[in-house]
């Protein structure tokens, strides 16, 4: 492959030759040409994958997946970049597509967007931090799973699949209009190291009419850190901020604390709001479920509007942060 924004050999190319075929699932593997980050500069939006299709930007020469516990060791060789006329970074409309180990960044719409289809899954990936998970590049929105999409999955529960969501202009990730999504073991607003704040301008996490969603897990390795999230200006700027929402499940995050659980990176307004829904779970009785909640500048837990009903919030701390 080459860096070219199209024609042979062009990540464009590889997508619609992927839609023009028929059966099973492909892939997308790189060698582009040259040494260090290679950027691949998209002059308009690529295609959407229609067919299910696996874009690993782990095959290029020097590349390889996170390995640590706590931070993020992964070396990103893949960059895709946005321009005023790419507003998508990469679009998925077909069932279990995956996309893992590249850097999306400068994209004015979405990084990176479920359209459709169910069990597709991003891992592995920075969105909106360069290359070096530290210096910001944001997008509009880091991850936008919109009304089509279903059963998707954003991380995961190994080193491997943690994702960096960070310095995006609107919110991390946004759950727009449907249910079942799984987000998990991702960084969501912090460096790769997990201590340095970088956050989202808007949530870390917001959900309107989404339902049947896990946020986080009981394992530490599910554990999203959901930090330093909200800039002056944007209306809504907590941690995990659910509307409309109900049956979601939010297990064992630290939302408002660093990576090692051991200092505050508050988010600007509360840690979780619940607004207008109903049958919420924050923590739970089994081991690992409690979720971390400090250093926010509001409250920890806003529960909110005429139909808020039939909530749980268990073993879940507040206050004082502590170690991992």
């Amino acid at each position: 492959m080459n860096t070219g924004d199209r024609g042979a050999g062009s990540l464009r190319q590889a997508l619609l030759d992927n839609n023009s075929a028929s059966g099973g699932t492909n892939r997308i593997e790189f060698d582009l040409p040259g040494p260090g980050v290679l950027t691949i500069a998209t002059l308009t939006t690529l295609p959407a994958a229609t067919v299910p299709v696996v874009i690993d930007g782990f095959t290029q020469p020097g590349s390889h997946a996170n390995t640590l516990l706590r931070g993020d060791d992964a070396v990103l060789r893949v960059r895709i970049a946005g321009s005023d006329n790419a507003g998508t970074g990469l679009a998925l409309r077909a069932d279990g597509c995956v996309v893992r180990g590249v850097v999306i960044v400068q994209c004015p719409f979405a990084g990176v967007l479920f359209q459709a289809g169910a069990g597709s899954a991003v891992e592995g990936c920075s969105i909106g931090l360069e290359a070096d998970g530290d210096t910001p590049a944001g997008n509009g929105y880091g991850v936008l799973v919109a009304s089509a999409a279903g059963g998707c999955r954003i991380g995961g529960g190994t080193p491997a699949a943690r994702n960096i969501i960070s310095a995006n202009l609107y919110t991390g990730v946004e759950l727009s209009l449907r249910s079942g999504q799984l987000i998990q073991g991702n960084y969501i607003g912090c460096d790769a190291t997990g201590l340095l704040a970088r956050g989202n301008s808007g949530s870390g996490i917001h959900g309107s009419q989404s339902h049947f969603n896990q946020i986080g897990g009981t394992n530490a390795l599910e554990r999203n850190v959901i930090c330093a999230n909200g800039a002056a200006g944007f209306a809504v700027r907590d941690g995990i901020n659910l509307v409309q929402c109900h049956s979601n499940q939010v297990l064992g995050n630290f939302v408002g604390v660093n990576a090692a659980g051991a200092a505050g990176l508050g988010n600007a307004d509360n840690g979780i709001s619940l607004g207008d829904g109903f049958a919420n779970t924050i923590g739970g009785a089994a081991p690992g479920a409690g979720n971390v909640i400090s250093g926010n500048q509001f409250l920890g837990v806003l529960v909110y509007g005429a139909t808020a009903a039939g909530h749980v919030i268990q073993a879940t701390a507040s206050g004082r942060p502590r170690t991992a």
